[in-house]
């Protein structure tokens, strides 16, 4: 049983010195802040990420009833 724990945790270092997969943003950013605009009390946060593709992603976070 110790070989099998001892094994299993030599072959968990050799996969995680594996090479590191590629960064999925280019570090662009926007964060804008949403308000309340009609009778919903709702307010929040909108993020933009440039990815490395020249795409975008968009994430709304909102924060209410």
């Amino acid at each position: 049983m110790k070989k099998l724990i001892f094994g299993l945790i030599i072959s968990f270092g050799f996969w995680s010195c594996a090479e590191q997969e590629p960064d999925t943003y280019s570090g662009q950013k926007l964060e804008f802040q949403l308000f309340k605009s009609s009778d919903f009390d709702y307010s929040g946060n909108l993020t933009v990420n440039e990815l490395t593709s020249g795409d975008l992603e968009f994430i709304i976070q909102l924060d209410g009833a």
